[in-house]
């Protein structure tokens, strides 16, 4: 398929069932501003309200329903440490889940002087992981807040600064047993729904491919179609394991889309045209 017609399947990813299955007269979509690519938090909760209501709009299926993976978490959490990517820093990656990635993160963002210090003191290895979740027991911390801080139950792998590799998520989620969040146990990897942009943001946010559209759109059918997909933007519910295999598919398009603006010849006095014998648009 020519790359302006996935670039228009992409834009308009739609399952016609998820659509059918919202009642009449029902909103099926979160407006957006403008050039807003990121949805803010009245639109995230609208969409995860959508989402847990009429599923991913992309699958047509719950997340409860569809295979998500567990998030790489680095223990201790890299943000207590100013270069979190230095050799001393002994790392552990265990599973976890949205939820409790969002409860640590605000954990970490809102910590004391003295557990940052005392976190970076046990990095360092003079403190065992006993000695570090003794003295966060002391100092009031309750034990989903050790766990989320030291690791919880379950298993892990050794771990490294800076941020996983694709070959440590996919240890991640293949760990023997039956996998869970090391913090909560729970055997869902995902419960938040992602807002997924329509026109999605590897096409909308640049300023090139709207020109390029421009420029195709009065002899491309395809090109005409995609611009009148970037006018009308709005966000849909969609499930993290259909974001991520969207967000790969869609760069992978943004690079031939670059090669084929590159291919742009000027033939004639009044404008540009296409080689459409060599770039198959």
């Amino acid at each position: 398929m020519p790359v302006l017609d996935e670039i228009f399947a992409e834009s308009t990813s739609t399952n016609p069932n998820w659509l059918e299955s919202i009642p009449h007269g029902n909103a099926n979509h979160v407006p957006c501003a403008g050039n807003d690519f990121v949805a803010n938090a009245t639109q995230r909760q609208l969409i995860q309200q959508m989402g847990e209501a009429y599923g991913c709009h992309t699958c047509n299926r719950r997340i409860a329903d569809t295979p998500q993976n567990f998030i790489v978490d680095h223990i201790p959490p890299r943000g207590f440490f100013e270069n979190p990517t230095q050799s001393s820093i002994s790392y552990r990656f265990y599973p976890h889940c949205d939820k409790c990635a969002a409860v640590q993160a605000a954990l970490v963002s809102s910590a004391s002087t003295a557990l940052i210090q005392k976190m970076n003191q046990w990095a360092g290895n003079p403190l065992t992981r006993g000695a570090m979740r003794t003295w966060l027991a002391e100092n009031g911390c309750s034990a989903k807040q050790i766990d989320l801080l030291t690791g919880g139950a379950g298993n892990s792998i050794t771990g490294h600064g800076g941020l996983p590799t694709s070959t440590d998520r996919t240890n991640i989620n293949r760990l023997p047993g039956t996998i869970v969040c090391h913090t909560c146990q729970s055997p869902q990897a995902s419960h938040i729904y992602h807002a997924d942009h329509n026109p999605p943001v590897e096409f909308a946010m640049t300023n090139w491919f709207p020109t390029l559209i421009n420029t195709l759109a009065t002899t491309v059918p395809a090109a005409a179609q995609i611009q009148a997909a970037l006018g009308n933007r709005f966000f849909r519910p969609q499930c993290p394991y259909c974001s991520h295999r969207q967000g790969g598919r869609c760069q992978g398009l943004v690079v031939q889309a670059v090669e084929l603006i590159q291919g742009l010849q000027t033939t004639t006095r009044s404008g540009r045209q296409v080689n459409q014998q060599r770039y198959k648009v």
